[in-house]
């Protein structure tokens, strides 16, 4: 098209058609204004184009994290509802001292030791944060759950009130308050009393021991305040992998 024009302008100037020769060459420098268009458009469309294939690979990430989160939040949840049954049971022993032996109540008093943290996956939206990606979602609802999903670890709060209760209160008062079992096979020769001169303490002594109790039931709280934040966060996990599903299947 372009040497139609290229010699129809060579015809035009030759015959001294200057109006004319002015007409086409205009048409000729639109042409090219328009190709140059057509070119820019496509170039767009195809950064587009790979800009949301990317973003849906980056989703599709996302959404493992997300499966993988839930599996974790459910771990936690069940460890911490043990946790909770055990000093549970250890609050009925204390409740009635006559009915169980030491060894049992020592087993399930042990458990107050233990903290608990829930750690989300963030490897994909951190990703998408430091490389701007984040902002081409163009679902804003979307958007703003995936943000309030990594951002708001509300359980946080509580995991330090566990550590700080069990590392700096009970777990230090009760090292200081009897002769701790272990009950750990790997530490046979070590974990009896007998060859100690500690004296043992009774159930009875514990259940007479506001500290030890209020620590327990303090324990019991923090652990059931945790549980119910982790609960709701897989609420919120279970909500955001439905919708990332929903968006991936929208390409």
């Amino acid at each position: 098209m372009f040497n139609f024009f290229r010699k129809l302008r060579q015809s035009l100037f030759s015959n001294g058609s200057a109006f004319k020769y002015l007409s086409y060459a205009i048409g000729e420098i639109i042409l090219v204004v328009i190709g140059i268009f057509i070119a820019i458009q496509a170039n767009n469309w195809n950064v587009e184009r790979n800009s949301q294939k990317e973003l849906k690979q980056s989703l599709e990430k996302l959404l493992v994290n997300l499966k993988q989160d839930s599996v974790t939040i459910q771990l936690d949840i069940a460890t911490n509802k043990e946790i909770v049954n055990s000093l549970d049971s250890s609050l009925i022993i204390l409740k009635a001292p006559d009915r169980f032996t030491k060894k049992e109540f020592s087993s399930k008093l042990f458990t107050v030791n233990q903290t608990t943290h829930l750690e989300i996956e963030k490897s994909t939206f951190t990703s998408l944060s430091e490389t701007g990606k984040l902002a081409s979602i163009s679902n804003g609802q979307l958007l703003d759950f995936i943000i309030n999903y990594y951002n708001r670890e509300y359980f946080l709060s509580i995991e330090d009130a566990i550590i700080n209760h069990t590392r700096e209160i009970i777990r230090p008062y009760l090292m200081g308050f009897d002769f701790i079992l272990m009950d750990a096979p790997d530490l046979e020769g070590i974990d009896e009393v007998s060859k100690f001169t500690i004296p043992s303490k009774s159930i009875q002594d514990y259940a007479s021991d506001a500290r030890i109790v209020n620590g327990i039931r303090f324990k019991i709280f923090l652990h059931t305040r945790v549980m119910n934040a982790y609960r709701y966060k897989l609420e919120e996990n279970n909500a955001l992998i439905q919708m990332v599903k929903e968006e991936i299947g929208k390409e």
